[in-house]
């Protein structure tokens, strides 16, 4: 008997989308290159840790459905092949492409594929979940998830209705970002918001005593309709807490970005009513300040770092 599996291709955050590319190439694909995230051995992010265990857990003629976010999502596959190991790295994604992680190339654990066609939305297009049929809650809690059999079926029955076939229509993101008004960061130690996201998933009472990750939920770059959120924890009284982490300096825009995450946990998630929102970052604009203020739940912090190098001799 097949099991049933969901891929999240991260078409919204990938510039000029991916979605292409993997139905081009026959395939889904998940994690970070090697040496950092490799298939055997320690890792200290949690996220690659439960995405390489279900990668172990596929087998050939299991069945696989990309979820492209925005409740779209792609035609079935039939897994005919999988990398094994760290020598057969293949991105799918380029090097300064990817908003989540854009100094390196991305998505490179492939899993092939043959998409069905009876049936399915032809290419170019995918399936969008219509909103009498969507559940409450997300499609996937983590980037690689299993699938009940109804599941399954249910999201089978949507991609054979021609009624809820779409363009793949993702803006993608602009090659270059302009923020007005946030100052440049000086000559202080710099940090890359990946690295800042793993050592805060490691050691989230740095961010307040009592701060935990959901047994069932991904803690790291959480899988939403409205994008990914950097952390989704509980706090000490098991509220949810949404957490985006800004590298550099945080902009006006970061309010919006956060409160579109905080509404939608609100109203996916169980017990979504009591919820907080922070905002971390190396420093914010004043008006960002300012309206922090005004909005109830949401705080923002200021992450320091330090480093120094001393002789032994």
């Amino acid at each position: 008997m097949p099991r049933y599996w969901i891929v999240i291709c991260p078409e919204p955050e990938v510039r000029g989308g991916v979605w292409a590319r993997w139905y081009q190439d026959n395939c889904v694909a998940v994690g970070w290159g090697p040496p950092d995230n490799t298939l055997e051995g320690p890792t200290d992010s949690a996220g690659w840790a439960w995405s390489r265990d279900r990668l172990k857990e596929m087998q050939v003629g299991d069945k696989v459905l990309p979820f492209l976010l925005k409740w779209r999502i792609g035609p079935v596959g039939t897994i005919k092949a999988l990398k094994t190991t760290d020598a057969e790295w293949n991105p799918t994604v380029k090097a300064g492409e990817y908003a989540r992680n854009p100094d390196a190339p991305d998505l490179g654990r492939r899993v092939q594929v043959a998409w069905e066609e009876a049936g399915m939305p032809p290419k170019g297009k995918i399936a969008t979940v219509p909103p009498s049929q969507r559940s409450k809650g997300p499609l996937a809690r983590h980037t690689v998830e299993e699938l009940s059999k109804d599941q399954f079926e249910n999201l089978r029955t949507v991609l054979s209705d021609s009624s809820n076939w779409a363009d793949v229509s993702a803006p993608g993101i602009p090659d270059v970002i302009i923020e007005a008004a946030v100052p440049q960061v000086g000559p202080e130690l710099s940090v890359l918001e990946k690295d800042l996201q793993k050592f805060l998933s490691r050691n989230l009472h740095v961010i307040e005593p009592g701060l935990k990750a959901h047994p069932d939920y991904q803690l790291e770059e959480f899988p939403t309709d409205v994008g990914r959120i950097d952390l989704l924890c509980q706090d000490v009284r098991s509220n949810w807490v949404v957490i985006e982490l800004k590298a550099a300096w945080a902009g006006d825009d970061a309010v919006g970005q956060i409160l579109g995450y905080m509404s939608w946990i609100q109203e996916n998630l169980p017990k979504g009513t009591n919820l907080r929102g922070i905002i971390i970052c190396a420093d914010a604009t004043g008006r960002i300040k300012s309206a922090v203020k005004l909005v109830p739940g949401l705080s923002i912090k200021r992450f320091r770092l330090s480093f120094s190098v001393e002789d032994l001799n």
